[in-house]
């Protein structure tokens, strides 16, 4: 029987399910395979969907299911879209039940933007239909490959869609996107269009797209309306793109003026920390909605200037469909002020060249005349991250930082080295390829620099032999994950549940209430992880990882094991603990040595290679450091909890970090604290690939590391104190 749902009319049988994979043959009628499955959901702001120009700023809960119907080469939701459905955990939860959740956590709108809706179609036609009779708004991003009756149904049950047209050309549909050609996509744009759905367009900029492609895009969507606002998407290397497949930002924008001659409202996404996302007067000019790129298709409303849908400069009508929906935006003003009260902090973003300079404190862009912001300007320009989970992104680290020797003269230098990990958990076979590159790069820079090493590792990896769904016992937001070893729950959470589910769980985990979880930790912890601890914390067995319904994961074959003892080799005094790590560093510079703290992520007892390798305490009590936790600890000597920086689900996310800044969010409380370094006097330098929440807590004069989110490699990210500047 023919698939009516998208322009492939796939012939669906008994055992083939559609080019998706998603719909079967049931004697008379096709029928989802996965019925009320989802891969995740979480809560952003509608710009997250992308849209721009609908309720700007409002809560969304975003959702998603799993596969597609393309192909694209540079996909950057592949794990989700083109996994096998077995390597990808899914949860059940009916449509009633998910707008219950949006409900509850306070948004307006329910979106599906994971991955491509039309593979899930009756799921989602319910889910919409459902959140719009509770009176919230629904909409979607497709790719709008639907039918004709495919796309006119969708055009009945929602509010809101970012369409992707990824070219003009048919003979790109057909190589990338494996189908016949553009027609279909063009067409139901404009149908959507006609029945008042809200529509915005977003194309990957390809490497091959040129100019004119950009000027013919452009006409065919002004011709169904100059008010679509069309996201021009910059692409950086994903999934089977290589690593100089990118197009010039000098490019960009001159693509972005060429299509100002047709479009009102043109934007470019995913340059991080960008202004190229505002929109404008068409008539005037004057800019009613000023916003920064966060990462991705994300972005911040920084200021508007709305005046009831008029320009406040000459009157003009702007296109923006709905209020301003931002009202806790800047709940904590007085955190903000006391900021910028503090020492200079700066951040220097470069992605793949684009350069811009952020003060910490403010968010506002600024230039510096220190020579030593210049000179690293120069450096990582022409250094691009390679990207996670490849071996060469540890030789990057180490080729800065024998560069950065020179520019600094740093006294103690911090590396962390990540690749292993990523390997580890992903693509376990290139696991020993990377741990022998690290050790390769960890001699040659210590043979280069003479330094006194003390190397670390944050622990090993065991094998995942069960992933609890820990949604089936636990339907409520105030479950919080840490990792996929630690629960959180709030009293009524485990008081309903019986006692026969308690002693099933307790094959899975080691439950302990509040006060026994606190009395077991050691006194470095910060206050802060002690206000985050629920009425109970459940530890995952060996063997074992939690999941929970907010996040994705991909079902692999190693976590993070809970070493009770990490690794460590130095000539200088072995630290008895982790958090005496740092101290005797710092107390050997102070004596007039010069040392090298090195930190390789995912090295248990069994991997160093080093001869004379010790051990010390991972922990003092019940509480293991590991990952992200474990590191971040070794350069402050207090603990930094997953609750310091993790992504909540919900409006509190929101109305405790929202910052107009695209360093805001799960960024902002180590922002808050980097300027408070302790380790002054000392002159420091830090360089590593694990993202800037933890570089930066290390609390080095200058840090530099990758600027990624999920494995999306967005740029280089170079952060100075004050200290390294006067």
């Amino acid at each position: 029987m023919k698939c009516s749902i998208c322009e492939l009319r796939c012939d669906v049988t008994e055992t083939f399910f559609g080019r998706c994979g998603m719909y079967v043959l049931n004697e008379t009628e096709i029928v989802p395979r996965f019925e009320n499955q989802i891969s995740s959901f979480t809560v952003g702001r509608i710009e997250d969907v992308p849209i721009l120009h609908y309720y700007p700023g409002s809560l969304t809960l975003l959702a998603g299911t799993v596969s597609c119907n393309f192909d694209c080469p540079y996909c950057e939701n592949s794990y989700i879209a083109r996994e096998s459905w077995e390597k990808l955990f899914r949860y059940q939860i009916s449509p009633r039940e998910l707008v219950q959740k949006a409900r509850s956590l306070e948004c307006m709108n329910i979106a599906f933007n994971v991955n491509e809706p039309a593979v899930s179609f009756p799921y989602f036609l319910e889910t919409a239909a459902t959140a719009r009779s509770a009176g919230l708004h629904a909409g979607c991003a497709t790719n709008g490959y639907f039918t004709r009756e495919g796309i006119e149904t969708l055009a009945e049950n929602i509010d809101f869609a970012n369409v992707s047209l990824k070219s003009i050309s048919d003979d790109f549909y057909k190589k990338s996107c494996r189908v016949p050609g553009v027609a279909p996509v063009i067409r139901n744009i404009d149908i959507l269009q006609q029945k008042g759905v809200h529509v915005e367009v977003t194309t990957p900029v390809t490497p091959d797209m040129n100019e004119e492609d950009i000027e013919k895009i452009s006409g065919i969507l002004g011709g169904i309306s100059r008010d679509i606002p069309w996201h021009i998407f910059w692409l950086l290397p994903e999934y089977k793109m290589e690593s100089d497949d990118h197009v010039p930002v000098e490019r960009l924008l001159a693509m972005k003026e060429i299509a100002h001659s047709s479009l009102n409202h043109v934007f470019l996404g995913n340059l991080v920390g960008s202004e190229w996302l505002d929109t404008a007067c068409p008539d005037c000019g004057s800019v009613i909605v000023k916003r920064l790129n966060a990462m991705g298709c994300g972005c911040q409303i920084v200021e508007d200037n709305l005046n009831g849908g008029l320009c406040p400069n000459c009157g003009s009508p702007v296109s923006l469909e709905g209020p301003l929906s931002l009202e806790f935006a800047a709940a904590d003003d007085s955190a903000t002020q006391s900021w910028k009260k503090d020492p200079l902090s700066l951040g220097l973003l470069d992605v793949h060249g684009y350069q811009k300079l952020f003060d910490f404190r403010t968010g506002e862009r600024m230039e510096h005349p220190s020579p030593i912001i210049s000179k690293v300007k120069k450096l990582i320009s022409g250094r691009p991250y390679p990207g996670d989970q490849k071996p060469e992104s540890d030789t990057w680290v180490t080729d800065l930082a024998l560069e950065m020797m020179d520019i600094y003269q740093p006294e103690l230098v911090v590396l962390d080295y990540a690749q292993a990990w990523f390997l580890a958990v992903n693509q376990p076979d290139g696991k020993k390829e990377a741990f022998d590159n690290i050790f390769s790069n960890v001699n040659r820079f210590l043979d280069s620099t003479g330094f006194e090493p003390m190397v670390v590792g944050t622990g090993g990896f065991e094998t995942v032999e069960r992933i609890i769904d820990l949604e089936k016992y636990f339907r409520t937001e105030e479950i919080i994950l840490s990792s996929g070893k630690y629960a959180y729950f709030n009293r009524s959470s485990i008081k309903d549940l019986s006692q026969e589910i308690l002693q099933e769980l307790s094959d899975i985990w080691d439950l302990y209430t509040r006060d026994e979880f606190l009395a077991g930790l050691e006194s470095s912890y910060s206050d802060d992880f002690a206000m985050y601890i629920h009425d109970f914390i459940a530890v995952a067995k060996p063997g074992v990882m939690f999941k929970g319904l907010s996040s994705f994961i991909r079902i692999n074959d190693y976590t993070s094991s809970l070493d009770r003892y990490i690794p460590v080799y130095t000539t200088l005094d072995i630290p008895e603990d982790i958090t005496r790590v740092v101290p005797v560093s710092c107390d050997a510079v102070r004596s007039g040595k010069k040392v090298a703290l090195i930190i390789i992520e995912g090295a248990g007892l069994s991997s160093f290679p080093f001869t004379g390798t010790a051990k010390c305490r991972n922990h003092d009590g019940l509480y293991t450091y590991q990952m992200h936790e474990q590191y971040i600890s070794l350069g402050t000597g207090t603990h930094y909890s997953s609750s310091d920086f993790r992504f909540p689900l919900g409006r509190d996310y929101w109305l405790r970090d929202y910052r107009p800044y695209p360093f805001s969010g799960r960024f902002h409380r180590f922002l808050q604290n980097t300027p408070q370094k302790r380790t002054s006097p000392l002159k420091s330098l830090s360089v590593g690939n694990r993202n800037i929440h933890t570089h930066v807590c290390l609390e080095a004069d200058i840090s530099l590391e990758c600027y990624c989110c999920y494995q999306h490699n967005f740029g280089t990210m170079a952060v100075f104190h004050e200290e390294a500047l006067t």
